[in-house]
């Protein structure tokens, strides 16, 4: 019997995440998104930025105010090129706030797949997963190695091995 939580696709798409991951500028926590539909695969990736035409600069980086999440970005690149979302799935390593969790609940996601390992890392806010669940979106995090130690991410500074 097919199991969601088990489905090895979770581990490709999350792999895959994280390779946009690595393209975040972000020298503290690098994220990667990705917008997936059920049955055709990915179709749209993004990861943390700075908004677009905004000047690049070490304090930017720092600020909640700037950073841009992958999820949001994700979803802004979907609006931005008329692509519909209702009904898809978001695969990230980590959801970065509640403001994230909404806007995938506004966009009318069914799925969100993340990684245990840095939900774990990250010591997740419960009140994100409270959205998504009362919203009826299947909650997955996949547990294990993703990337077999072949690639890295910034996460609170350190390199991470997924």
């Amino acid at each position: 019997m097919y199991n969601s939580h088990t489905d090895i696709m979770n581990e490709v798409y999350l792999k895959q995440a994280y390779v946009y991951a690595n393209n975040s500028q972000d020298l503290n926590t690098q994220n990667g998104a990705l917008l997936i539909h059920p049955t055709k695969g990915i179709l749209l990736g993004a990861y943390s930025s700075l908004p677009n035409r905004i000047q690049s600069t070490p304090d930017k980086w720092k600020s909640d105010c700037y950073v841009v999440s992958a999820e949001m970005n994700l979803l802004c690149k979907a609006n931005e090129r008329g692509l519909p979302t209702m009904g898809l799935i978001v695969c990230c390593p980590w959801f970065s706030s509640c403001e994230s969790a909404k806007a995938i609940v506004q966009a009318g996601i069914t799925k969100v797949i993340t990684h245990k390992d840095m939900s774990t890392l990250m010591n997740y806010n419960v009140s994100m997963i409270e959205i998504l669940q009362e919203a009826g979106i299947e909650y997955i995090q996949w547990e294990g190695k993703v990337g077999e130690d072949l690639f890295s991410i910034k996460v609170n500074g350190e390199d991470f091995f997924p």
